[in-house]
This record gives structure tokens, C-alpha cells and sequence, in this order.
């Protein structure tokens, strides 16, 4: 009897024994698991730094492309800006020698053959633009300046150094280098132009009270310059760009009517149709 209760108990002994030493192994410890969740979380760590540093280099490649871009409109506006100034440049210097042979009497640019057109000239607000009318004067002498017909010796070098300067760009400085020379030559065969290029230099940097005044020199002190017609419509674009619309209108009106046929007489018209086709 004993011996069967032995064997019974050996039997026992031998089935839980396994069963207990499997299900040590299938309940891993604590440390265990914590060291299995780590590996786990460097790696979705890894993944997030993975994406985020192909996010950046996305980025980066679409910041180089913008620069590309960037740099190759700049060079455009660039090459463009340059065209416009040596458009200015040749346009004034033929118009002054034309001047200069017809004895300083006034010329009509649309008589001249093969000239550049004017309305080929940007205004500021992007239109197609001629140089703004001047009114009368806004205030100034209407006292007609006595004009030389000869430059004096260092005249026409020191107009065309600020003209020169103007056309590269530089307004600040053509501005002051106008004022020295109209200091030095206010009444010489150059002195007209000077008034309207420091006055386009004025308008260019939008000080249109100043522009409006330098403009109007050359419309009541220089009345047969040929300048006058473009002068009036600079005036006339002046008075728009600070929203004085009736005396903006009214000022191309007149230039129509005074100046009929030439080309600032054409672009007046024509910023008329556009201030009626805005309700202006």
C-alpha cells in the first residue's frame, strides 16, 4: 500500500514540475520587459528622426530652388532696368542734339524719325507712362527765366554726370547733383532738362509735392522747352498718385487741348480712359 501511494506521488512530482518550469518561461520578468519596451521605443525614436530629417532635406532642396529663382528674376529685373536707362540716356542726349540744331526751338518727339517712343516709360504704378503734366506751378513764380543758348565751360559735363548718375539708379544722389548744377546754371540751355529729370527723380521716389514743384519750373520758367508737354503730365500723374482726381483730370484735359497731336497729349488721353473706366 505504501508503495502505491509512493508511486502515485512520483507521478505527481514528475507532470507539475515541467508545467511549473514552462510557465517560468512563458511569464518573462519585469526587467525583462522593460528592457524589450526600450528597444521598442529607440526605435520608433529613430523613425521620427528619420522623418523629420527627410522633411528638412525637402525643405532645403525647395528653399535652394526659391534662391535659384530668386536670383535669376533678380538678374532679369536687372537686365531690364538697364535697358530702360539707356533708353532714357540715348532718347535725351538725340532729343538735345536735335534741339541744339533747330536753334533750342521746341520739337514735337513724334516728328523725329527713328527716336525711341516715349510711351515705352513706366510710371511707378506699372501703366504705361508718360512724364506728368505740370500744373500751374502749385504756388511757384510764374516769372519766365532768360535762357542762355550756349552752355557755359563744365556745364554740359556737369549735367550729364547727373544725369548719368540718375539713369544708374542712384535717385538720392542724382537729386543732390541736380540741385548743384541748377545752383551753378539756373538759366542755361541745360537748365530745363534738369528741372525735369530732378523732378522725375522726386516722382520716382514718390515725394510728389517735391516732384510736382520741379516739374512746374519747367512748365511756367522754361515755357519753350520741349519738356513742357511731358512736365504737365508728369504734374498730372503726380496729383493722381496722391488721389487728387479732379485736378489730375483736369490737368490732362488742358494738355490735350494746349499740346494736341504730341505724345504726352496721347498717354493723357489715354490715363483719362482708365481714371473714367475706374470711376475716377
Amino acid at each position: 500500500m505504501k508503495s502505491a501511494t509512493y508511486s502515485v506521488i512520483g507521478l505527481a512530482l514528475l507532470v507539475f514540475v515541467p508545467l511549473s518550469q514552462a510557465a517560468d518561461k512563458k511569464a518573462p520578468s519585469a526587467e525583462v520587459l522593460d528592457q524589450r519596451l526600450q528597444r521598442v521605443e529607440r526605435i520608433l525614436d529613430n523613425q521620427v528622426l528619420l522623418d523629420m530629417l527627410q522633411r528638412i532635406e525637402s525643405v532645403q532642396r525647395e528653399v535652394r530652388l526659391l534662391r535659384g529663382e530668386i536670383e535669376r528674376l533678380d538678374h532679369e529685373m536687372e537686365a531690364m532696368s538697364k535697358r530702360q536707362r539707356n533708353l532714357y540716356l540715348d532718347t535725351d542726349r538725340r532729343l538735345q542734339a536735335l534741339e541744339a540744331r533747330m536753334g533750342g526751338q521746341g520739337i514735337n518727339p513724334e516728328d523725329m524719325d527713328g527716336l525711341p517712343p516715349l510711351e515705352g516709360e513706366l510710371a511707378p504704378d506699372g501703366n504705361e507712362a508718360v512724364m506728368p503734366p505740370a500744373e500751374e506751378a502749385q504756388g511757384e513764380s510764374t516769372v519766365a527765366a532768360v535762357v542762355r543758348q550756349q552752355p557755359q565751360p563744365g556745364e554740359k559735363e556737369a549735367y550729364t554726370k547727373a544725369y548719368d548718375v540718375l539713369m544708374a539708379g542712384n535717385n538720392a544722389a542724382a537729386i543732390e547733383l541736380f540741385d548743384s548744377f541748377l545752383a551753378s546754371y539756373p538759366a542755361g540751355p541745360f537748365s530745363d532738362n534738369a528741372w525735369y529729370w530732378r523732378g522725375e527723380a522726386l516722382y520716382v521716389a514718390r515725394k510728389f509735392d517735391e516732384s510736382v514743384k520741379s516739374f512746374g519750373k519747367v512748365v511756367n520758367e522754361f515755357s519753350d522747352s520741349p519738356k513742357v508737354p511731358d512736365a504737365k503730365l508728369k504734374i498730372a500723374y503726380a496729383l493722381y498718385e496722391q488721389n487728387k482726381f479732379e485736378e489730375s483730370r483736369a490737368l490732362l484735359e488742358s494738355l490735350i487741348q494746349d499740346h494736341p497731336g504730341s505724345s504726352a497729349a496721347r498717354l493723357a488721353g489715354r490715363r483719362l480712359e482708365s481714371m473714367s473706366a475706374q470711376g475716377q
